[in-house]
């Protein structure tokens, strides 16, 4: 069962990067009759396998998005309120604080970013590629654009608990 439903992403995985890499320029729509044919062919496999994307990732986001919540609110808050409390850790506190303000901006574009990209991957699932497969293209690669960014809000929010883990390791060390 498991090895089918990896078969079935790996398919469609290779359905989508064979739409993609046709070449079609996405500012222009300016494809030829071959080009759109492949993509007006191939679009709803490519639709099906974006909807099974979709559906892991969204369990996905929950996921992160309770393991961020659960870093923030368990560990970053706490321990600030109790080095914010001590007149004699001033710099430290400063320190965690301003951490904990970039971890909160952070997880609040993560969030706002993870709504656009499942808006734009379910506009794509459900837009009838075969009559318009140009626009397709460029539903696929505004989803692609979202998708993108938010392996870079993941990459900030990771650095930024990284961060937090050394300066909590400095603050320990000077005890």
């Amino acid at each position: 069962m498991l090895n089918k439903k990896y078969s079935f992403v790996l398919i469609g995985s290779i359905l989508l990067t064979t739409i993609i890499s046709i070449g079609v320029n996405a500012e222009e729509n300016n494809i030829s009759e071959e080009k759109r044919q492949v993509i007006s062919t191939n679009c709803q496999t490519a639709q099906v396998t974006l909807q099974q994307i979709e559906y892991n990732d969204a369990a996905d986001r929950v996921n992160r998005g309770q393991g961020y919540e659960t870093i923030l609110n368990k560990y970053m808050t706490p321990l600030n309120v109790r080095v914010t409390g001590s007149q004699n850790h001033a710099s430290t506190a400063a320190t965690l604080t301003d951490i904990t303000a970039r971890y909160q901006q952070a997880l609040k574009t993560f969030k706002k970013n993870y709504d656009n990209y499942d808006d734009s991957i379910t506009k794509t699932t459900h837009f009838n590629c075969s009559k318009k497969p140009e626009n397709f293209y460029n539903l696929l690669d505004i989803t692609r654009q979202e998708r993108e960014k938010l392996n870079e809000n993941i990459t900030a929010l990771d650095q930024l608990a990284a961060e937090y883990i050394e300066a909590v390791s400095k603050f320990k060390d000077s005890l």
